[in-house]
Order: C-alpha cells, then sequence, then structure tokens
C-alpha cells in the first residue's frame, strides 16, 4: 500500500511539471543538481538549440560554473535562489541569462 501512495505522489508532480512546462511562454527547464537537462519546454529548446529528447546539462562559461555549487546551495538553504549565468545558445554563442529557481 505505501508503495502504491507514493507512485500517485510522483504522477500528480509529474502532471503538475507538465501542466507548467505547457503553460509558459518563458523559456522553462528542469534541472537537476548537477545541473543536468531533464524536461524543457518549447521556448527553451528554442533558445539553447535543443530536441526534445536531450538530456545532457546547459553549456556555460567557466566562471558560471564555479557559480552553479553556490546557486545550488543558496536553493538549498533558501529554497530559492536567482543567478546570472553565461549560458551558450542557439548559434553558439554565450548569453547572460537569469535563472530564478524554486525548490
Amino acid at each position: 500500500m505505501k508503495g502504491s501512495v507514493r507512485k500517485l505522489k510522483q504522477n500528480d508532480i509529474n502532471q503538475c511539471f507538465g501542466n507548467l512546462m505547457k503553460s509558459t511562454s518563458s523559456p522553462t527547464l528542469i534541472l537537476n543538481k548537477a545541473g543536468k537537462i531533464l524536461n524543457v519546454n518549447e521556448a527553451a529548446i528554442q533558445l539553447f538549440n535543443l530536441n526534445l529528447t536531450y538530456m545532457g546539462y546547459l553549456t556555460m562559461d567557466e566562471p558560471s560554473n564555479l557559480k552553479w555549487a553556490k546557486f545550488v546551495k543558496q536553493l538549498q538553504r533558501d529554497l530559492r535562489s536567482e543567478e546570472i549565468f553565461n549560458i551558450k545558445i542557439a548559434g553558439n554563442e554565450f548569453e547572460m541569462l537569469s535563472f530564478k529557481c524554486f525548490l
């Protein structure tokens, strides 16, 4: 019985994220703590020149890579974090993008 309750909750979470990804026109990504892409919406696919099956990492410049660990620690501590990272976008250029994350 305990396993089925956990599965129901996971299904609810998946449905919630699915609705969020479809309903926003802002580039939206779901990342793990290491920065690996777990899910993206259409706007993020276009901005970062990805495809739906890409499950790699965002490409950042070295200073941004160094800021990532601090960003994740603040996210875990405060349940939210905001930082600007230089991310490689379509066209192989780096662009400063603001990340707002909630845990």
